[in-house]
């Protein structure tokens, strides 16, 4: 996953694309922020919680609906407080990345897993997290993001703050065509 990455970085560089590292260490909050399931859980339980208070819920997956219900744990300081933590990272993320055009960062932190790592609840949990943690930075400072294919397993994402939608697409064209050249041309 690194080495793709970090190949792409690399050709794109060579291309003229000025990259530039940078540490987010506030993002390290959101786990914290989520431990009790989050914003997503809070709303969806607002949502769906008569269904999942029905003895007859069949129909939906049952890992869903055990994260769905950690909204009912949650108060409405709670969801108030993570409301506030966000506008907090989203105010941080514009300042920071006021003057980048876009950041890059893999679209999945880790290889897809296989069906048989998630037989176990709790391996699914933790696994899951991963698969959504890059994601869900995007989601959480209200951004955008296009995937650009790397390999089959392994995408580039292209990710921009709110409001600047039609720049990423168009960046992540010029992206995705710097990227489909043979190397060395």
């Amino acid at each position: 996953m690194a080495q793709a990455f970090d190949k792409a970085l690399t050709r794109l560089s060579k291309a003229g694309a000025r990259i530039i590292r940078f540490d987010f260490p506030e993002l390290r909050q959101i786990a914290e922020m989520n431990a009790q399931g989050g914003q997503i859980a809070a709303e969806a339980w607002r949502w769906h919680h008569a269904r999942l208070e029905e003895a007859d819920c069949r129909h939906l997956d049952p890992r869903i609906a055990q994260l769905i219900r950690q909204g009912a744990n949650q108060s409405a300081v709670d969801y108030q407080d993570l409301l506030e933590q966000r506008r907090t990272l989203q105010a941080v993320a514009a300042q920071r990345l006021s003057m980048a055009d876009a950041w890059l960062m893999p679209t999945v932190a880790i290889l897809p897993p296989t069906l048989a790592q998630l037989e176990n609840d709790d391996a699914y949990t933790r696994l899951n997290r991963l698969v959504q943690r890059n994601s869900a930075v995007v989601n959480l400072l209200d951004g955008c993001a296009v995937s650009l294919p790397l390999s089959p397993q392994i995408g580039l994402s292209v990710c921009g703050l709110h409001g600047r939608d039609t720049h990423i697409l168009k960046l992540a064209a010029g992206i995705e065509a710097t990227l489909a050249q043979p190397e060395g041309e």
